[in-house]
């Protein structure tokens, strides 16, 4: 049993110096990726400087022609501005004309065709005022047809009910005397 935890903890140092040796092997690879990564990083940095000052003359540039291509835009929409101005007051006139003159002739128009709606809806009420009352004398008619038949129905159906029940009260005193 000795020997067994000789041997475990032989096996375990074993193993600890093992991870001691690549822990140690890993972190000077780390320092070495560092240091690289630190090169690199300051590189960029020196050629986006000369990347920013490059721009940023380029852009000076830029920013005086477009000065001068909105002060020219700007002269030449403020003309076209006031052309458009005066074309859109005399369309403008020129379409409340039309629109009043329109206007006038559909007035004119459902005048007329209201006229005559009236006059086909008064001939309308009449016609269907007349079938109305065809219709409910056929109605009428037919339920005091209606009426009487079930009248008789029913007088003919109490004098069975009484018979039946003469016959059910015979049958009964019947059946007592036996």
């Amino acid at each position: 049993m000795e020997e067994l935890l000789y041997y475990v903890i032989g096996f375990s140092l074993t193993i600890i110096g093992m991870i001691a040796s690549v822990a140690y092997w890993l972190g000077r690879k780390f320092a070495l990726m560092d240091k690289k990564f630190e090169s690199l990083r300051n590189e960029f940095r020196e050629e986006l400087r000369e990347v920013r000052a490059d721009l940023d003359s380029k852009l000076g540039g830029l920013k005086a022609e477009l000065g001068s291509v909105e002060a020219e835009l700007k002269a030449e929409i403020d003309g076209t501005k006031a052309g458009l101005k005066a074309e859109l007051d005399g369309v403008k006139a020129a379409l409340k004309a039309e629109i009043d003159s329109v206007e006038r002739e559909l007035k004119a128009e459902l005048g007329s065709v209201e006229t005559k709606l009236r006059a086909e809806i008064g001939d309308a009420k009449v016609d269907l005022k007349a079938e109305l009352d065809g219709v409910r004398a056929g109605l009428k008619a037919e339920i005091d047809s209606v009426k009487a038949e079930l009248g008789s129905r029913l007088d003919a159906l109490q004098k069975e009910v009484r018979e039946l029940r003469g016959q059910f009260a015979s049958a009964r005193v019947e059946r007592r005397l036996k």
